[in-house]
């Protein structure tokens, strides 16, 4: 898949199930004034792929980073126990233009926004211009850390483009400048305020091509009821059963080839051929796999690089109007009566 050509997008699939049973150091060091916050980054979004139906509010691509604030302790506290003098506010500079849509920045390409959420801490970063270091209140990227002692803040960044309005197809979004972190120390603020800010470190949307799509499906979610089972069906471990059928449908254009990756909703990092329970299940030694014309399927990372793990040819888009799949139970151990559900998500690519 080459970068100019790919589309992507992930829909969901509910696998419900039930089995049933018959029968502090350093505070006095000296400190350094300054924090160390995440060094400049780029986000990449990949190729973005534009839904027919599409609609303005729709969060279009997605992805997200970690990052790590260290700041130092205050040596000085001893002297002024005022928590109200001692430790940083986490705040961010951005001059990018506001949306048209609350809590989003516009990103300088007709119809797309882009808004920055702290998922850690559920702050929405985005939607405020903090072009200096004036507006503490509105411009935090995470809570402030009033202590005395050193502390390593981590957090995640989740970065989504939403349809604002008519997007051009092939359109390519420009490396542009999103924000930069830095931090505030209270201390220096009261008695040296021109070394109470860290030097910003800044963050950078990189280039996106926009695609219009190859294939549309047509049920946005799909839910697959599994029958129920005696746990003496499911033995020894290893032993599957209650193969259920059920299709992906799509509408497809012509001139692609299109693949297809699952991935386990709830361990995106799992690339074995059995998905992980959801936590509302409260069946044991059992687990659940998706199966692809009998062969069981390896799920992958919601990726949309040709040569993916987990990833398979569907075949051309000319000829594709449906994804069939067959869901099964299978024991891993001495099966337990209860339910069994399991989240999986899909994305297509196409080349």
């Amino acid at each position: 898949m080459n970068r100019t050509s790919i589309a992507a997008f992930a829909r969901k699939i509910f696998l419900p199930a039930i089995i049933t049973l018959m029968a502090l150091a350093g505070a006095q060091n000296a400190a350094a004034a300054t924090c160390t916050v995440p060094g400049n980054s780029t986000v990449d979004l990949g190729p973005i792929n534009i839904q027919s139906n599409a609609q303005v509010g729709d969060t279009i691509a997605t992805t997200t980073r970690s990052y790590t604030v260290n700041c130092p302790a205050d040596s000085y506290f001893q002297f002024d126990p005022n928590p109200d003098h001692t430790g940083h506010h986490l705040v961010f500079i951005s001059d990018m233009m506001n949306s048209t849509l609350d809590g989003l920045w516009e990103t300088g390409t007709a119809g797309i926004g882009i808004r920055v959420t702290n998922t850690t801490h559920n702050i929405v970063v985005s939607g405020n211009q903090c072009k200096d270091y004036s507006y503490l209140d509105k411009c935090k990227y995470a809570p402030s850390q009033y202590n005395p002692e050193a502390f390593a803040l981590s957090f995640e960044f989740k970065y989504e483009l939403v349809k604002t309005g008519p997007i051009a197809a092939n359109t390519t979004l420009k490396k542009t400048y999103i924000l930069g972190l830095s931090a505030y120390s209270l201390r220096d603020g009261l008695t040296n305020p021109s070394k109470a800010y860290t030097n910003a470190s800044a963050i950078m949307l990189g280039s996106t091509t926009v695609v219009p799509a190859t294939c549309t499906v047509l049920t946005r979610d799909i839910s697959v009821p599994l029958p129920s089972l005696m746990s003496s069906a499911l033995k020894p471990a290893g032993t599957t059963g209650g193969d259920t059928a059920f299709r992906i449908e799509l509408q497809c254009s012509t001139g692609k080839n299109v693949y297809v990756t699952l991935t386990d909703a709830t361990d995106p990092g799992n690339t074995s051929n059995q998905l992980t329970l959801a936590s509302n299940s409260s069946a044991g030694g059992v687990k659940l796999r998706i199966l692809n014309s009998g062969t069981p399927i390896n799920f992958g990372a919601d990726s949309t690089v040709i040569g993916n793990p987990g990833q398979w040819l569907v075949g051309s888009s000319a000829n594709t109007s449906s994804i069939p799949l067959t869901v099964q139970y299978i024991s891993t151990g001495t099966a337990t009566p209860g339910t069994v559900s399991a989240l999986a998500t899909f994305t297509l690519s196409y080349q």
